[in-house]
Formats: structure tokens, sequence, C-alpha cells
């Protein structure tokens, strides 16, 4: 009888270590997912059948009462369907919490839809890019929110009842006092690292979803909207994130930059050598070396294109570094619009073309009247001819004078040679001044103007 015990016990005792084991390797497993990246999709009533081209593996996260699909979800992840409040962050957040012990090393939150008015781009070629490899936080959205997630005239209405709800909703779990003014990314596409997400625990993303299913809507808005204006602080970037999609590039010799502290997107400053000092700081994510006080600001701005030809945004702003020309009365009759921010930040409106003039003075003299015209013409088969590959013009119209907005498919159009091939013209042609004005002529022709374009300001 005392053998049988014996081996019952030892049976047990093996069978206990069988479990443990199990279990630790399942944990292990788990902790270990070797997915490098998984895409999760919220979903209500979307069509999904443009996610059936995805080569990583798809999860769909849908809502209770969704519309049926035929796309098949990774069996490897479970999200289940949450009632249809907090638009798709209560989605997200059900991923995460289901699949907190098995996430991959990326996740790509992503809509049901293929297409909307901040995602006209396909966003399985914009993953194809790898970009989100290089941090643990990557946002593919195209729209930006500059004035409505802080006090303000275009202040979001939530806004106040955000900062009202933030003691019970987000200062437990992030331990800090409400932000004065977030400005990101619209509208919640992003790839996430797990050790991003990792900052906070299940528990956490358990509140959160909580809360959203369980609170009322205020006039009509779920508390969906709070994640959309947080999700960047949550998983640790700053309030105010560095805008990847577009760059103020000053060309600066003596200006005065301080103005440039206002704007609300990264600023590189391109100096030439012996340049005023100032107290702008330049973004990190780009460089432009300093080079000989020559050409004004056409070497500046080509010195800045062959220096980031293969980092650029979407849209290149270039700038005089004077903020008008006030004080500049030989410049009069080239100041830069005065609501240069406002286009920038609030209007919007070079978002709809590859080219957008920020001058106000109409120029329709450049022609054979003008001397700079006809060096322009001299120099045409060896400047110009080989790249454009096509005659010189007869005449030239548009707004002078070299302040413009333009998008990095139209910089792509030739290749980085050719704009060392115009860099190297600005250093060393003999009329430095007439190398600017010859390239202030053909900046819009260069990018995919014609050669006349009327005066659409006035």
């Amino acid at each position: 009888m005392r053998a049988v015990n014996t081996l019952l016990i030892i049976i047990a005792v093996l069978l206990i270590g069988c479990i443990m084991y199990i279990n630790t390797r399942h944990e292990a497993l788990s902790l270990t997912n070797d997915d490098e990246l998984v895409i999760v999709a919220a979903h209500y009533k979307e069509d999904l059948d443009w996610l059936k081209k995805s080569k990583w593996p798809v999860v769909v996260c849908g809502k209770e009462n969704q519309l049926p699909h035929t796309l098949e979800s990774n069996t490897k992840y479970v999200c289940d369907p949450v009632p249809n409040v907090g638009k798709e962050h209560s989605s997200y957040i059900k991923f995460i919490v289901q699949n907190y012990d098995n996430l991959p090393q990326y996740i790509a939150f992503i809509h049901g839809h293929e297409r909307s008015h901040h995602q006209t781009y396909d966003i399985l070629e914009e993953l194809e890019k790898g970009e989100y490899k290089n941090t643990g936080f990557y946002t593919m959205s195209r729209e930006r929110v500059y004035e409505q997630w802080h006090e303000g005239p275009r202040m979001n209405f939530q806004w106040p009842q955000f900062l009202e709800d933030w003691d019970e909703l987000f200062r437990p779990i992030l331990k800090r006092d409400p932000p004065k003014k977030l400005v990101s990314d619209c509208c919640t596409q992003i790839v996430v690292s797990r050790e991003r997400i990792k900052r906070h625990s299940k528990e956490d993303y358990q509140f959160w979803l909580d809360y959203m299913v369980s609170h009322e809507p205020v006039d009509g808005k779920d508390y969906g909207w709070y994640f959309e204006m947080m999700w960047h602080v949550i998983v640790g970037e700053p309030d105010i994130t560095e805008d990847k999609h577009m760059v103020i590039v000053s060309a600066h010799w003596n200006e005065d930059l301080e103005w440039l502290k206002r704007a609300e997107c990264p600023v590189v400053i391109c100096d030439k050598e012996g340049a005023k000092q100032h107290s702008v700081e330049s973004s990190k994510l780009y460089t432009c070396p300093n080079i000989p006080n020559k050409a004004r600001e056409a070497s500046a701005y080509l010195n800045f294109i062959v220096n980031n030809y293969d980092n650029l945004p979407d849209h290149v702003v270039f700038i005089h570094g004077h903020e008008d020309t006030k004080n500049q009365p030989n410049n009069n009759d080239h100041q830069i619009d005065e609501h240069l921010f406002k286009i920038l930040f609030e209007d919007r409106a070079y978002k709809h073309t590859d080219f957008y003039t920020l001058n106000k003075k109409y120029a329709n003299d450049w022609n054979t009247g003008f001397i700079y015209f006809n060096e322009l013409v001299k120099l045409w088969d060896k400047l110009f001819r080989p790249i454009l590959k096509r005659d010189p013009p007869e005449k030239l119209e548009y707004m002078c004078c070299a302040q413009f907005v333009v998008s990095r498919d139209r910089i792509h159009v030739y290749k980085k040679d050719d704009y060392k091939t115009w860099l190297d013209f600005t250093l060393t042609h003999e009329d430095d001044y007439g190398a600017s004005i010859i390239m202030e002529m053909m900046w819009h022709v260069i990018f995919g103007e014609p050669d006349i374009v009327k005066d659409s300001r006035t």
C-alpha cells in the first residue's frame, strides 16, 4: 500500500511538472512571437476584399452587428467583436487585450476602408516601404491636426470635456498632468511596436476599453475621440509630434529667423558660410551643410534636395529667411504671403497640388528683353536640355520670387545627380547672382508647371 501511495505521489509530481513546463513553454512562445508585422483592421461595414492582397497576416477586429465579409482572419490571433462604440479605437484595444501575451513585433492598426480623405494612397504599398522598422511608432496618415486639439478659435468641442475627464481616464495610468496642446496626424492608422504597447499593462488597456464601452456619448460623440488625440502619447511620443509629411526649408544669410519658431512642422535652416548666428534649431531629420554664400536662395534649395533626396517628406516648403519685407525696401515687390502659417497649417491649399507658390508678385517680363532670360537660353544646351529633354522656352511667366511648396513626387521626377548639376552651376557660375535669377525663372518649369502660368491671385 505504501508503495502504491509513493507511486501515486511520483505520478502527481510528474504531472504537475509537465503542466508547469507546458504553461511555461506556452508563455515563452507567446512572449517570443516571431511575426514581424500583423495588420489589425477595424471593421463595421467596409469592403475588406482589398486586404486579401496582403502578404502579412490580417486580423479583422469587428463590431457587433457588423456586415459580413469574406476576408479570412488569421487564426493565430483572437479579436472578438466589440459594441459599435469608440470608433476604431475600441477594436484596436480589444486586439491588444486579447493578444497581449502574443503580440508580434509590429502591429499595423488600420481602418477597414481601402481609401479615404486622409488616406488617398495604397496602405499596403506604404507598409512595403518598411519605414515603420526605424521607430516604435509610425503614422500612416497624411492629414495633420494643428488647431483642433488645444484651446483656441478652432478648438474641437470635446477638448474641454477631455480635460475634465483626464483625472479619471488618463492620470492614473500615464501619471502626468493633461497636455496643454496636442499636435499629431489624423486619423489613427498607425504602426506600433510590441515594446511601445507594453509600456502599459493589459489591465490598463482593459480599463480604457471598458470606459469606452460603458460611458454614454457626450453631445453625440463617444470616447473614441479621446484616443484619436492620445494614441501617440499613450505609446510614448511627445504631445506635439514632429511632422514627417512637411518641412520648411529656409535659406539664410543675415535674416532674423525668430519668427520661424512659431512653425508647427520641422524647420531646416540652410546656412551659407559666414551666416549670421541664429537660435532656430534645425530638424535632426534632415541635413543641410553650410555652402559658400553664392546664388542666394537657389543654392540653398538645391543643397537641401541633394542632401536629403532619399529622405524627403511629402511636401517641402522652400522660403527665404525673412518673415516679410517691410524692412527691406529693395524687396517690397516679392513679399511672401503674410499669412504663411495660415496657408500651411490651416487652409493647407498646397495639399491639393504638387506645386504651390507663396509669392505675390507676378513676373511677366521673363523674355528676350531681359538680360538673364537671354543668359538662360545661352546656357540651355549645357544646363537644361540634357535633363529636361526639351527646347528652351520662348518666354516665361510666373509668380516671383522663388518661395513655394513642392511635392516629393515632383522633386523625384529628376535624379539626384541632376540636382547636383544645378547645384554645381549655382556655386561655380561666374555671375552667381545671375545663376540665382536663372533658377528663379525655372523653378516652376523644373517642377512640372507650364512655361506661362497666369497670375491666379489677381
